[in-house]
């Protein structure tokens, strides 16, 4: 994390960075991760599985991808309902875990300070 604040719409954010650590079979990529977050939404989340920092995550840039956000509905005058889906296949945690590491091959990541 950053002392470096920048104003992004109507709040403001703060900088904190880190870097994505890819290996597979070509080798091991280290990629940067900046992250601007504001304390004035209290919420650890952000896109992309990013997250856990004192703030919403409201632009984050990794390998020269940058997501932003473009609106944020707090409180919406409208009731939001999730729908159950209609389709699909109900599997365990333990077959999904198994679907996804198979998903995955040997692509390894991981994120270092």
């Amino acid at each position: 994390m950053h002392n470096e604040t920048k104003k992004i719409g109507n709040y403001l954010c703060y900088k904190a960075t880190t870097i994505f650590v890819i290996e597979n079979s070509k080798g091991t990529f280290n990629h940067p991760v900046t992250a601007w977050y504001s304390t004035q939404i209290p919420i650890g989340f952000g896109p992309i599985g990013y997250g856990g920092l004192p703030g919403l995550i409201v632009e984050l840039t990794v390998q020269n991808i940058k997501y932003s956000m473009t609106k944020l509905m707090l409180n919406p005058k409208k009731e939001i309902v999730i729908k159950k889906p209609k389709k699909g296949k109900l599997v365990t945690e333990e077959e999904f875990n198994l679907v996804a590491k198979e998903a995955m091959g040997n692509f390894k990541t991981r994120i270092s300070n």
